[in-house]
């Protein structure tokens, strides 16, 4: 499943784990499902990215986009989004990804 530059939410990196059965750190055997993965992966991301808005590891440069929205019920939440495309090591710069 090719997500690079794709922005993505916690709960569609959940999803891709659920499927492709990657186990979500964190979480027990019972607990690997579309309610409790996407809250882990949300704790997951905000312990990587904590204030920042990009970070770098590996070959990979990940951004969070937030925005400001509404749960269900109604009430204010901020809403993340990720975007994860590569880098070329040699200087650091985002390089477009082929299908």
């Amino acid at each position: 499943m090719h997500k690079l530059n794709e922005q993505i939410s916690a709960s569609d990196i959940a999803e891709i784990c659920l499927e492709e059965d990657i186990e979500i750190p964190g979480l027990g055997a019972e607990n690997q499902t579309v309610e409790q993965g996407p809250q882990q992966i949300g704790k997951i991301m905000g312990g990587l990215f904590k204030d920042a808005a990009e970070v770098l590891f590996d070959e990979f440069r990940g951004v969070r986009q937030q925005e400001q929205g509404r749960s269900e019920a109604g009430n204010p939440v901020t809403l993340n989004r990720y975007t994860f495309s590569l880098v070329n090591p040699a200087t650091s710069t985002p390089t477009q990804a082929s299908s």
